[in-house]
C-alpha cells in the first residue's frame, strides 16, 4: 500500500473524520494490492466498496460541516459529487475494458484513486482542522465505517442504478431521486438509529414516490401502455408499504433488526423497476414526446 500509509499530516480531528479516512485508505489499498491477473469482478467489487464507504463518509462529513457552519461546505459538497462521479466512471471503464488491457487499466486507475483520496484530504479536508473541537462536539455517537453495520448494509450503488435504466429521461431521473432517498435511509440506519430522522426520510420518500407514480401513470395512459392498470395497483401497494413503515417504525424497529427495513426498501424499488417498469422500454420513444410537460419534482 505504498503512498497510502496513515500519517499525522493527514489528521483532521483525531476522531470520526480521521477514522473514516483511515478506513478509506484501507479500502483503497485493497484495490492497489491487486496484482497482475486480478479478475474483473474482483476489481469492480473493490470499487463498489469504495463507492459505498465514500458515500457514507461524505454524507456524515457534510452533516458535520453544516452543524459547525463550515464556510467551505458548499465547495466540499460539489467536490464530493465530482469524486463519486469519477468512481462511477472508473467502474464503467473496468467493466468495459478488453480483458487484454485489464492490467494496464488497473495500474492507471490505482494511481488515479491514490491521488483522488490523498489530494482531497490534503487540499480540501485540511481546511477543517481549525474546527477540530467543534467537530468532536458534533460527531459523538457516529458509528465507525469499519463497523459491521456499514459493511453489511449497503447503498444502492451506481452499478445497480445504471442497470435500472428505462428511458434516459424523466423516469430515470425520478428513479435516481428515489434511490438517493433510500440510500439516505440506509446510511442513517447505519450511523445510529434515530427514529425521527428515519421517519422524515420515509415521509420524503413517500411524497416523491407519489409524485413519480402519478407522472409515470400519466405517461403510460398517454402512450396506451397495456399494463397500465396493473402498474397503477402496484403503485398503490408500494405507497401502502411506505405508510406502514412510517406508522410502525418506532414500535417495530429494534437493534437486532438492523438492516431489515433497508433491505425491504432496496427490494421495494429495485424489484418494481426490474419486474414492472422494464415493460415500458418499448414505449420510451413515445414517452419522450411528453417530457416537455413532465419534469422531476425537486424537494
Amino acid at each position: 500500500m505504498a503512498g497510502l500509509a496513515w500519517s499525522e499530516k493527514l489528521s483532521i480531528d483525531g476522531g470520526v473524520i480521521d477514522s473514516d479516512h483511515k478506513h478509506l485508505l484501507i479500502v483503497t489499498g485493497n484495490f492497489l494490492q491487486c496484482g497482475q491477473g486480478a479478475r474483473r469482478e474482483q476489481l469492480c467489487a473493490f470499487i463498489d466498496d469504495l463507492e459505498h464507504f465514500a458515500t457514507a463518509h461524505f454524507r456524515r462529513e457534510e452533516a458535520i460541516q453544516r452543524a459547525i457552519e463550515y464556510k467551505w461546505a458548499q465547495n466540499q459538497n460539489a467536490e464530493h459529487i465530482e469524486l463519486l462521479a469519477t468512481l462511477a466512471q472508473i467502474r464503467d471503464r473496468l467493466h468495459q475494458v478488453a480483458a487484454a488491457a485489464l492490467d494496464d487499466c488497473r495500474r492507471e486507475i490505482g494511481a488515479l484513486i491514490r491521488h483522488w483520496l490523498i489530494d482531497h484530504i490534503l487540499n480540501s479536508d485540511s481546511g477543517m482542522k481549525p474546527y477540530r473541537d467543534l467537530i468532536i462536539l458534533h460527531s459523538g455517537g457516529i458509528v465507525p465505517l469499519s463497523s459491521e453495520k456499514h459493511r453489511s448494509n449497503r447503498i444502492i450503488g451506481s452499478a445497480k442504478s445504471k442497470g435500472l435504466t428505462i428511458d434516459h429521461g424523466v423516469i430515470d431521473e425520478d428513479h435516481r431521486a428515489l434511490i438517493s432517498l433510500i440510500n439516505d435511509f440506509i446510511l442513517e440506519e447505519n450511523d445510529g438509529y434515530n427514529p425521527v430522522k428515519l421517519r422524515a426520510t420515509i415521509a420524503a420518500l413517500h411524497a416523491y414516490a407519489n409524485i413519480h407514480f402519478k407522472r409515470e401513470e400519466e405517461l403510460q395512459r398517454a402512450v396506451g401502455f397495456p399494463f397500465h392498470e396493473a402498474h397503477r395497483r402496484a403503485h398503490r401497494d408500494l405507497l401502502s408499504d411506505l405508510d406502514r413503515i412510517g406508522d410502525d417504525l418506532l414500535s417495530r424497529h429494534s437493534a437486532h433488526q438492523h438492516g431489515t427495513l433497508s433491505n425491504f426498501l432496496r427490494e421495494w424499488l429495485v424489484e418494481h423497476v426490474q419486474d414492472a417498469d422494464m415493460r415500458m422500454r418499448p414505449y420510451v420513444d413515445e414517452m419522450k414526446k411528453m417530457r416537455s410537460t413532465s419534469h422531476p419534482h425537486r424537494f
